[in-house]
């Protein structure tokens, strides 16, 4: 991607006035449908025999939650929100979610693993797919 220090925080921006945008009824479930795939997903990697996943770093999603509560909190209480808040005035609640934004994304930023890291777990998780699907082997 080029000007990636540029693109992608305007990326983020984008993404977030569109929720924005959408009101509080489309962040709720947005909200839900978040918490409802963090506990399959740590369901079914609990109850899995076959599933062996490298150690997974909560600390580099640990920036989801306050944005989505951060979201929700300027969504309420903006004019999209359910029961017509409006506490911030016109184009003062933009700012709010543009600031919001940047902060969230470079706080996301900060907490991402390590380039090698990463490489190293996908590389592990190469090798127990290569070998689980030669244990799957008809033979």
């Amino acid at each position: 991607m080029p000007y990636p220090k540029l693109l992608n925080p305007f990326g983020f921006i984008a993404a977030n006035l569109i929720i924005y945008w959408s009101g509080f009824e489309a962040t709720w479930k947005i909200l839900t449908g978040i918490f409802l795939g963090r506990v399959v997903f740590e369901t079914a990697l609990r109850r899995s025999d076959t599933l062996k996943r490298t150690d997974i770093d909560w600390r580099a999603a640990s920036w989801i939650w306050p944005w989505l509560i951060g979201t929700t909190i300027i969504g309420l209480l903006g004019r999209y929100g359910n029961g017509s808040h409006n506490v911030f005035p016109n184009w003062i609640d933009l700012l709010a979610v543009i600031a919001f934004s940047l902060i969230i994304f470079y706080y996301a930023v900060s907490l991402a693993m390590k380039s090698e890291q990463i490489k190293m777990n996908i590389e592990t998780e190469q090798r127990q797919l290569a070998a689980t699907e030669e244990l799957n082997l008809p033979g």
